[in-house]
């Protein structure tokens, strides 16, 4: 007899999700800043000018991004590592809510 799908989808599902939590994990480690980061860094993060209306008149689109990397700049220092800490939360976040929808949508 064969097993559904939808059985083993938990399962290969998180083991994807681990593959690409290593993956961004080693990329937040290993790729240099990009323009757009660096940029980032020192017109919103350092600064502390991140608050929308109130900081530089420029297309910030990444207002959380910045407030928590702000937040992880005063803890933990600006490595490079640590200013990516919010995308790798982030990652994590999206990870869990794309398998809670597909619970409600497929109802799996």
């Amino acid at each position: 007899m064969a097993v559904a799908p939808e059985k083993h989808f938990d399962k290969y599902y998180w083991a994807v999700c681990v593959i690409l939590f290593i993956a961004v994990v080693l990329r937040c480690i290993l790729v240099p800043f990009s323009h757009d980061e660096v940029a980032t860094f020192y017109y919103y993060i350092q600064p502390e000018n991140f608050l929308p209306f109130l900081s530089h008149p420029d297309a910030n689109g990444h207002f959380l991004m910045s407030a928590t990397a702000w937040i992880c700049f005063k803890l933990f220092g600006s490595s490079p590592l640590s200013l990516r800490i919010p995308c790798i939360v982030a990652f994590v976040v999206l990870c869990y809510a794309v398998f809670r929808m597909s619970k409600m949508y497929y109802g799996l």
